[in-house]
């Protein structure tokens, strides 16, 4: 067990501008010519999941990632509603988590996604095979209670859920109704995504809005009777494939937040080589026992109400106001996912707390627990930056290319000169220094953007502009700008600096004066953290 840190040093610690801790994460750079990506910080989880994660990844020769944040989302679904954060009076979170894992066909993704689901798998079986012995039992009750009416019968037993991989809307109501939580699983998100409204105009889309808010879902459909689920939860997980990427750039496009409330990873794997090393038993049967003691309840019982403790209320409404530092200095996609990230940072934090604390669940959510959901938040935005150039150098014909988004921000300074840092902020500082190197070196080719670098007596300045001449005629003309193919071109330019996380928080709040924040989630009141 590691010792409780000051909040002050954890905070320090999770921001650092070159990444982890030992125990959180060593830095791997990606064989794709993307951005450095944080390993899985196994430390994070409790020792008997941990062990599991581990040794399912040396079996099966995948990254814990593949493992570890899958096996979170199947923990949520068991937990379901039967247990809540309550950050605030005005703010409570339950364990709906979407989590998507990408990866190319080979990687390992459905036999990760299929041992994470063991546990989960175990509680459904459970569940089917007592449903039909108490439906047995049920059946003969009744068939005695139509010869004598004296015997009363109960109504027919309802089927418990943990998971579905094929379900409708309607059908996926009426199981929350009698379910505290459901997992929809599904091997290949981007169909999922892309399946919403398929036979009807503007519904499931919106349907699924409301079920990650987890506000109450009342449906009426004709001729059946109105459903009503006070409070759902309902977790998804599945993969994606780095080349259906093009697919959900189109689904952001629309700007509704759908694709922004999905906790997405990418991490750096290669293809499954075969492997003897077998998992500990005694491993996978206690990470069973841990999952058994999940689900408290029924989905009609009041939930079990989980409280920050002092300093974990101190350290969260610190990191809440340096992320809200970082929406504030970002724009587009990436201040979409930021600003989910406080909601986020809360189911995570619970479903921490709740798989160390199965037994006694009600207790205050610790500030160790508080520092580990931070560190898997963080984890979160490292990957962004490798994943979020993607939706625009990979991205459809509807969303800009990387060039025609440089050539937008450099065409707002009118023919002057803009420093790299200033365009990586134009840009949503989501962007990976190399690739606008990559673009900008392209673009200068083309005679579109001019460079120079400026001496100023410490480190040069790198600086960028459309030239005047060129300027004038882009405010003057539609002329489209060509799409620039960056895997190619990074293919043959020279490899740039590492890139580090893009996440300093506390240089960003220092750096920064703050302006209104986005209110993430169900945040209610000032931008800025109150208790």
């Amino acid at each position: 067990m590691r010792t409780h840190d000051d909040p002050e040093v954890i905070l320090a610690r999770l921001t650092s501008p070159n990444g982890s801790t030992p125990g959180k994460g060593a830095y791997v750079h990606c064989a794709d010519g993307g951005s450095q990506v944080p390993d899985f910080p196994v430390s994070v989880l409790p020792d008997a999941i941990r062990r599991y994660v581990e040794e399912g990844a040396t079996a099966l020769n995948v990254p814990a990632d593949m493992i570890a944040l899958p096996l979170l989302g199947f923990a949520a679904a068991a937990i379901g509603n039967t247990i809540e954060l309550v950050i605030k009076p005005t703010w409570i979170e339950r364990p709906s988590l979407w989590i998507a894992v990408i990866g190319d066909p080979g990687s390992g993704k459905s036999p990760a996604v299929s041992y994470a689901q063991g546990p989960l798998d175990a509680l459904q079986r459970r569940a089917h095979e007592r449903f039909q012995s108490d439906v047995a039992a049920w059946e003969d009750l009744a068939e005695m209670g139509r010869k004598d009416k004296t015997i009363p019968v109960p109504d027919r037993p309802v089927y418990e859920h943990f998971y579905s991989t094929d379900v409708t809307t309607e059908k996926l109501a009426a199981i929350l109704a009698t379910s505290p939580g459901v997992a929809v699983v599904r091997d290949e998100l981007t169909g999922w995504v892309k399946s919403h409204d398929a036979y009807r105009q503007a519904g499931d889309r919106q349907h699924f809005l409301t079920l990650w808010a987890g506000s109450p879902l009342k449906v009426d459909r004709k001729g059946s009777d109105t459903i009503h689920v006070p409070r759902p939860c309902v977790p998804i997980i599945g993969g994606i494939q780095p080349d259906l990427l093009p697919d959900l750039a189109e689904e952001a496009s629309r700007r509704d937040g759908f694709i922004e409330r999905i906790l997405m990873t990418w991490p750096v794997s290669k293809p499954m080589r075969w492997s003897d090393v077998p998992v500990d038993t005694g491993a996978s049967a206690d990470v069973h026992a841990i999952f058994a003691r999940l689900r408290q309840g029924d989905t009609n019982q009041e939930p079990t109400r989980v409280l920050l403790s002092a300093e974990s209320r101190q350290l969260f409404g610190r990191w809440y106001d340096e992320n809200g530092a970082i929406v504030d200095s970002t724009a587009g996609l990436a201040q979409g996912f930021y600003a989910k990230f406080p909601g986020q940072l809360g189911r995570l934090a619970l479903v921490l707390h709740v798989l160390r604390n199965a037994e006694t669940p009600g207790r205050p959510l610790t500030v160790e627990t508080m520092s580990d959901a931070i560190t898997l938040i963080e984890y979160f935005r490292s990957h962004l930056v490798r994943i979020l150039p993607r939706f625009d150098a990979i991205g459809s014909t509807k969303g800009a290319a990387l060039g025609t988004r440089i050539l937008r921000v450099l065409g707002r300074a009118d023919g002057e000169w803009v420093a790299r840092r200033e365009l990586r902020r134009g840009l949503g500082n989501s962007v990976p220094a190399e690739d606008i190197a990559t673009v900008l070196d392209l673009l200068e080719q083309e005679g579109t953007v001019e460079t120079r670098t400026v001496e100023t007596g410490a480190r040069p300045r790198e600086e960028a502009r459309i030239p005047p001449a060129h300027n004038a005629h882009m405010h003057h003309s539609a002329e489209v700008v060509p799409t620039v193919d960056l895997a190619a071109a990074q293919e043959s330019a020279a490899a740039g600096d590492p890139v580090t996380l893009g996440r300093d928080l506390a240089s960003v709040a220092r750096s920064r004066r703050r302006s209104p924040v986005p209110k993430p989630g169900n945040v209610a009141g000032d931008d800025r953290w109150t208790t």
